[in-house]
């Protein structure tokens, strides 16, 4: 999940020093990613961390694991697009043909798994 995230920040050009809160993972959490076992809840705390210090991440909790752990979605974008998430994914439902009326060409979610 953590490189999914790194990858995303990355991808996205988002830059650290953009803002005054945001830790990196290694600075955030108490070990090294790949040379140890990150926790679950390790992971959920940076991910809550970041979307918490940026205005381009929005973190939403969708359910629980059969273990009681939050299951998270994680948006990264724009202010904009992130103020406009419920008309992006009507529009992405008229894409795949689910719903009736006209799409927006610029208006498409790109998923991302990890």
């Amino acid at each position: 999940m953590l490189k999914c995230i790194i990858s995303f920040l990355f991808i996205l050009g988002i830059n650290a020093s953009l803002f005054s809160q945001l830790k990196s993972p290694y600075n955030f959490l108490s070990n090294r990613f790949g040379e140890e076992f990150t926790p679950h809840e390790s992971l959920v705390e940076y991910v809550k961390h970041v979307a918490e210090n940026s205005s381009q991440v929005k973190l939403i909790e969708y359910g629980r694991s059969t273990e009681n752990r939050p299951l998270l979605l994680t948006f990264i974008s724009t202010p904009e697009n992130l103020a406009n998430l419920e008309q992006i994914r009507t529009n992405n439902q008229r894409r795949a043909g689910l719903l009736p009326g006209k799409t927006d060409p610029n208006g498409t979610i790109f998923p991302l798994s990890g």
